[in-house]
């Protein structure tokens, strides 16, 4: 018996001791198999996004069919600029106006400006919430540009992981609806904005509705607070509705309309009458027909 216990010990598998060290490895693969996992843990490691704006590889491509005419030309050809006074006097008898208008209408860049040059911007800021991180660096972008104005001065964005505002000189913010809420989080009655534009309001996030669901609660605490609801395709009698709801007895509802007439132009949907094999060669034969045939035409 005393042999076979020796033979045992000698036979025994060091990896297999009880020690610390080992009973922590085990403990830690057991681990790993208990916590969810994705389909791409093991393909796509884990990276810190990226700044989106680099100032000194930064590839900017706009195409502008009338090159001579001024940044302040272009904007007055926008179908925006015609509703202009319409807009700011709405927002002196409403609280609440929501925009209706077609995409590239200008409702995004012009916005703001019009009402940073009304004065509303002369003590606090206009915030401009975009759902995308790009889409609020590239406004912010081209907004500055139009106010000729370096960026992160007059004219700044917050995303997630990147900012680029001054706390005492910018007037124009543009910032995610994540950020938004973070900063609601820390104010929530948001005293470092005189004009809020929630912009495209039509995607229905559900991050857009937690901000509409809170900025109801604040403007009836801040009634200085004025909030520009823009979008392109969105029910707007539904959202003026939402905002009336419970203030019907009042002279005057917080909430309207306005409607912008956009850019439209007449469609025709043309089809095959057979499939086609490739459809990248089928698009690129096409636009080559188009451009043999019709001159004028753009593609």
């Amino acid at each position: 018996a005393m042999r076979s216990k020796i033979l045992s010990a000698e036979t025994f598998d060091s990896e297999d001791t009880p020690s610390p060290d080992n009973f922590l490895q085990k403990s830690r693969k057991s681990h790993r198999r208990m916590m969810p996992r994705d389909d791409d843990d093991d393909v796509l490691p884990f990276k810190i996004d990226r700044t989106d704006i680099v100032e000194v590889s930064q590839t900017t491509f706009i195409y502008n069919r009338n090159p001579g005419l001024s940044l302040e030309a272009h904007r007055r050809k926008l179908p925006v600029s015609r509703v202009k006074d319409s807009l700011l006097y709405l927002l002196e008898n409403h609280q609440i106006v929501v925009v209706v208008g077609e995409t590239g209408c200008g409702k995004s860049t012009q916005l703001p400006q019009y009402l940073m040059e009304a004065g509303y911007a002369a003590t606090k800021m206009i915030g401009v919430t975009e759902p995308r991180r790009v889409a609020a660096t590239t406004l912010a972008t081209r907004v500055a540009e139009e106010q000729n104005c370096p960026l992160g001065t007059t004219v700044g964005y917050s995303i997630r992981f990147d900012e680029n505002f001054s706390r005492e000189a910018t007037k124009i913010k543009f910032v995610t609806e994540g950020i938004l809420i973070r900063e609601l989080m820390g104010d929530p009655l948001l005293n470092n904005y005189s004009v809020l534009i929630l912009d495209e309001v039509h995607e229905r996030t559900a991050q857009i509705d937690i901000i509409m669901g809170l900025l109801k609660k604040v403007i009836k605490r801040r009634r200085d607070l004025k909030l520009v609801i823009s979008s392109a395709t969105v029910d707007a009698e539904y959202i003026r509705d939402f905002f009336n709801r419970g203030l019907e007895k009042k002279k005057v509802s917080p909430a309207t309309i306005l409607s912008v007439e956009g850019r439209t132009y007449s469609v025709d949907v043309h089809y095959l009458t057979s499939p086609c094999p490739d459809y990248v060669k089928g698009c690129v034969e096409t636009v080559l027909k188009i451009h043999q045939r019709d001159r004028k035409s753009v593609v």
